[in-house]
């Protein structure tokens, strides 16, 4: 078997595709984790906001968005106020036709001892939730909505970063080995 030294295509088709697989990756990467991070922004967005307008003198009916979210089957942003033991006040999230469901344990311990928490929860089979807690005067808050969306995009890039990578080593297959040169 002769050494890469002394086969110059195999050189350069390891080099293309080593790059190639190097540069695809960093770009899935990216956008993957852009994607993600950015399911957060409008949960924190309504966090903010819900903690401004509660900590006026109002009443907490007055402070939730006016629809109710089905978490098995809205994208809508969803919040949950409660106070400090982590009891529910209100909420316009409700899953299985219960209103009073909470973030996973610990999220409002560190959030009250870091001022937030931004975390990704699964409250039911097939139910996946980015959500962002603070909290406030009376308690905590957490706003949130379905990553669903961001998850088929993510498989999009999947697709598309899977396209591009076998079309780079078949071209370069195809240029470098089957297609020769006339002479």
């Amino acid at each position: 078997m002769k050494s890469l030294s002394k086969r110059p295509n195999a050189r350069v088709w390891l080099a293309i595709v080593g790059s190639a697989t190097i540069l695809i990756g960093t770009m899935y990467a990216t956008a993957q984790t852009i994607t993600r991070l950015s399911a957060n922004d409008l949960a924190r967005q309504t966090a903010d906001i819900t903690r401004e307008n509660i900590e006026k003198p109002h009443l907490l009916e007055g402070i939730l968005p006016n629809y109710n979210v089905d978490l098995k089957k809205d994208n809508s942003v969803f919040v949950i106020i409660m106070d400090k033991n982590g009891k529910v006040l209100t909420s316009n999230a409700f899953l299985d036709g219960n209103n009073t469901i909470t973030p996973p344990k610990g999220v409002l311990a560190h959030s009250a001892n870091v001022g937030h928490d931004a975390v990704t929860w699964q409250p039911a089979s097939g139910v996946r939730i980015a959500s962002y807690t603070e909290p406030y005067k009376n308690g905590f808050i957490t706003a949130g909505q379905s990553l669903k969306t961001y998850e088929q995009r993510v498989n999009v890039y999947t697709a598309l970063a899977f396209v591009a990578w076998l079309g780079t080593i078949t071209w370069t297959t195809l240029t470098l080995w089957v297609w020769k040169p006339r002479r």
